[in-house]
């Protein structure tokens, strides 16, 4: 069904609009208001954090300087708080489907609404890919019902359910032995041979559980249909070399990985070299003016795909795009040291 296009009505007009809510794009946020730039942020994933929610949201991260550890999923929280000083307008669950530059402006738009901004950043990470599904009969049927996952969110998907995951890599391992730790009544893992993939550090784990029953591994198999009427009941595993087997569950986790799913993005001429958007590591400005990129998305020599590189590019942009934002003005030296409580009222330029 087709919506019409109005242009968005939010609470001002925003300086930078954003593509990509991971922990680029929410940082990117932080920069742009140290610089007096409000910004708008549009991701087509339902929830903040990008591959950090999508993958291992209840996973420790090391490499955040000056934080020993701290939760994927605590990570985005405390970059979402940091931002909320500068009151960005979020759309989650928005897949932007038009970009175009015109009237010395951008125009970024989505199937129901369109903004402009002078200034856009491409925060893509694994936000500008999509799960791979399997071939399964009935799959949208329940996937429109909230009974197949793709990124599970907390422990609170799987308790009490009978949950059904497919894959033999890190991401399947863990969510079976998260889910058989963490209150599911039972936990079937399906994959085509026995061949699978725990994280460094699960193996035993994984294996204990296996040995106990608490994870009920399934091979040669996988996932040929779901039944029930109208919520989900029971799957049939379709074998290879031996007969189809039936097995009762009312949640499943296809967890086959990610593809390649650029989307509208591989049709806005960007230059896209394997899977990157060339840019100059000095502004991180790509070929179209005032097109920045950071995060994976970004190509440059001596490119490392590190959280704490995404976090430098967004400041190296922020000073960039405030050069075209405000011509002529001066950068305002905004040490957080310095001011305090921070407030757009402080630090925009003109106001």
């Amino acid at each position: 069904m087709n919506h019409p296009v109005e242009v968005a009505s939010v609470r001002k007009d925003p300086d930078i609009i954003i593509i990509g809510g991971g922990p680029a794009g929410l940082h990117m946020i932080f920069q742009a208001g140290m610089h007096g730039m409000r910004s708008l942020l549009v991701d087509a994933l339902p929830q903040a954090g990008g591959q950090l929610s999508a993958l291992y949201p209840e996973k420790y991260i090391y490499d955040i300087p000056g934080i020993p550890q701290i939760l994927a999923q605590d990570l985005v929280r405390q970059l979402q708080i940091q931002a909320e000083v500068f009151e960005p307008d979020y759309h989650w669950g928005e897949q932007v489907s038009r970009l175009e530059f015109r009237d010395d402006n951008w125009t970024v738009g989505t199937q129901t609404r369109q903004w402009q901004a002078r200034a856009v950043v491409l925060a893509g990470g694994i936000g500008a890919f999509a799960p791979k599904k399997p071939r399964c009969t009935a799959l949208e049927q329940f996937e429109t019902r909230g009974e197949v996952l793709y990124h599970p969110q907390s422990v609170r998907d799987w308790q009490d359910r009978r949950v059904l995951i497919q894959g033999a890599g890190p991401q399947a391992v863990e969510a079976a032995i998260i889910a058989a730790r963490h209150g599911a009544c039972e936990v079937n893992l399906v994959h085509r041979k026995d061949a699978f993939e725990p994280a460094p550090g699960q193996t035993e784990s994984f294996q204990n559980l296996r040995q106990s029953g608490r994870i009920r591994v399934h091979v040669p198999y996988t996932v040929s249909a779901l039944q029930g009427e109208p919520a989900l009941a029971s799957a049939v595993l379709k074998g290879y070399g031996t007969a189809d087997r039936q097995v009762e569950t009312d949640l499943f986790l296809p967890l086959l990985g990610y593809g390649a799913a650029l989307g509208p993005i591989k049709e806005w001429d960007l230059s896209l070299k394997q899977g990157g958007i060339p840019v100059q590591p000095d502004s991180m400005e790509s070929p179209k003016p005032r097109l920045f990129v950071i995060g994976d998305l970004a190509s440059y020599p001596g490119k490392n795909k590190l959280i704490l590189t995404a976090f430098s590019e967004a400041a190296i942009a922020a000073r960039q795009a405030f050069n075209y934002i405000y011509p002529g003005k001066r950068i305002p030296t905004a040490y957080s040291s310095n001011l305090g409580p921070l407030s757009l009222d402080i630090t925009r330029p003109g106001e």
